[in-house]
Formats: structure tokens, sequence, C-alpha cells
């Protein structure tokens, strides 16, 4: 049994005898990302290091992903694509401060270009500008049917050729199932209200 894990075993040996070695060199990692040292500690580490990173991670890989910019069986571009991303948002100096920067403004540019939106929109709907047409609704649904149907009524009475004859059949048989289903909603909102 042994011998099935002895290059876990040896692997294991060497990184125990080899570790001490490196602990010098990795106790000062921060200094080569130059990092802060205060953001090497407890609260600094999560906040301006774990998940900044994780986060811009998560979600360029799920854009990438779902767009899939590079196909679908690319997954290892998108990871690494995500990835450098990601540690591009580590703070390096000067250039954490221009992308702080970048960002603040980005949001206050969202803002306010959703609050132009916003009452743009309600200025044009305040002057009927805008016309809100509920396409949705039960009773216009309910009533196009029955118009659709009456269409295909008469073009059934027209028509003389038996195979178009059934497939106007079949047609007005959906639709006279769905005009059934319209009205028993339209009786289940009335009954509601």
């Amino acid at each position: 049994m042994i011998m099935r894990y002895r290059c876990l075993i040896i692997s294991l040996i060497f990184l125990l005898t080899i570790a001490p070695v490196f602990a010098g060199y990795l106790s000062d990692w921060y200094k080569w990302l130059r990092i802060p040292p205060n953001y090497a500690k407890a609260p600094d580490i999560l906040y301006f290091l774990i998940l900044p990173f994780l986060g811009i991670f998560i979600i360029v890989w799920g854009l990438l992903t779902r767009l899939e910019i590079f196909g679908r069986g690319s997954k290892n571009v998108n990871m690494l694509l995500a990835f450098i991303f990601a540690i591009s948002s580590i703070y390096y100096g000067w250039a954490f401060k221009v992308v702080h920067f970048l960002f603040g403004m980005g949001s206050f540019f969202a803002f306010g270009a959703f609050a132009t939106m916003f009452f743009v929109g309600v200025y044009m709907f305040s002057k009927k500008k805008i016309k809100i047409d509920f396409k949705g609704s039960i009773l216009k649904e309910l009533s196009q049917k029955e118009k659709m149907m009456k269409d295909l009524y008469w073009e059934y009475k027209e028509t003389k050729d038996d195979e178009e004859r059934k497939k106007l059949k079949a047609r007005m048989g959906e639709l006279e199932h769905r005009i059934g289903e319209l009205k028993i909603e339209s009786e289940k909102d009335s009954k509601s209200s």
C-alpha cells in the first residue's frame, strides 16, 4: 500500500524539508508585489486583496463565459484572462490610485446617466411623447384572437383546396383553445378584483 502512494510521500517529505529554507522569503511576500506592509495583516488583507481579487475574477470570468467570446471550449482562456484582470486590481502604487479614481468617477457617471434617463423619461411621459401600450393584457389579447378567428373563418369559407382547409381548421382549433384559456383567465381576474 505504501508503494501506491510513494510519489505523494516523497513530495510531502520534499516539501517539509524545503519549506524552512524559503520561510524567510515567503514571509515577505507582500514586498514582491509592492503592497504596503499593513495590507498584509488580518483585516486589511481581506478588504484590500482577497475580496477585490475574488470579486473581479468572478465577474470577469462569468462575463467571458457567458459571452463566449473565445468559443465554448475556452474555459482555460477565460480563467487566464480573468486571473490577469484580477491580479491587475491588486495595489501597485500609482496605478491603483488611477483605477480607484476611475471606479469612483464611473459610479458618479453611472448615477448621473440613470438620473438623466429617469427624469427625461418622466418628462416625456408627462408630455405624452411616450405612450404605454399594455400588449400583455388579457382582454386585448382576447379581442385580437377573436378577430383572428373571424378572419380565419372567412378564409376557410372561401378556400376550395382540401389541404389548405385542413391547415385552416387546425389553426382555428388552436385559436379556439387559446380563446377559451383567455376567457377563463379574464373571469379569474374579474372575480379576484
